[in-house]
């Protein structure tokens, strides 16, 4: 039961266009008894806050319902302003792993860091995260860079472009 659950709230995401590295804040099972253990590994899996259990799903504004062989669950896709922050700092820990990977990077090689991004929210949403962020990426520290040109070397070293929500983010390694 609890893959089928698993599998709705992921074509519900799918259908409403929210990656699942978004996170969301409740999903509802209607009329069943679940293991609490069981209930955690569907949060887990779909990254929500908070699954339940409850005798009666209702049909509030954002809540996207979904129904398959007597199974029923409600996914709360509304993305409050703190939801949408852990995304994009979700989103900005994953691209720069990604660059650490390709640039042949361990986790175990803590480095320091700049950044210049263009976008205030983006910004404020790194300054906000910044502790965060320096632990997920093995970093010693990320530092704002004034504007950083938009080659992918600045003088020999290595700078990497990542587009966040469509804007770019420059990260370039410290020597």
């Amino acid at each position: 039961m609890a893959r089928k659950i698993v599998e709705l709230g992921h074509r519900i995401r799918k259908e409403q266009g929210i990656k699942v590295r978004q996170p969301l804040s409740q999903l509802h099972i209607q009329k069943k008894k679940i293991a609490k253990e069981l209930l955690a590994v569907i949060a887990d899996e779909l990254n929500i806050k908070q699954v339940e259990t409850i005798a009666e799903l209702s049909k509030d504004a954002g809540w996207v319902v979904a129904e398959e062989g007597g199974l029923t669950i409600a996914l709360d896709a509304t993305l409050s302003q703190e939801l949408r922050e852990e995304g994009l700092v979700r989103d900005i820990i994953r691209s720069i792993n990604a660059l650490r990977k390709e640039w042949k990077m361990s986790p175990q090689d803590l480095i320091d860091a700049s950044y210049w991004v263009a976008d205030k929210n983006i910004q404020e949403v790194v300054d906000n995260w910044l502790p965060e962020i320096i632990k997920k990426c093995s970093l010693k520290s990320l530092t704002k860079k004034e504007m950083i040109g938009v080659s992918n070397e600045v003088k020999g070293e290595l700078l990497g472009v990542l587009k966040i929500e469509g804007k770019q983010f420059y990260f370039l390694p410290k020597s």
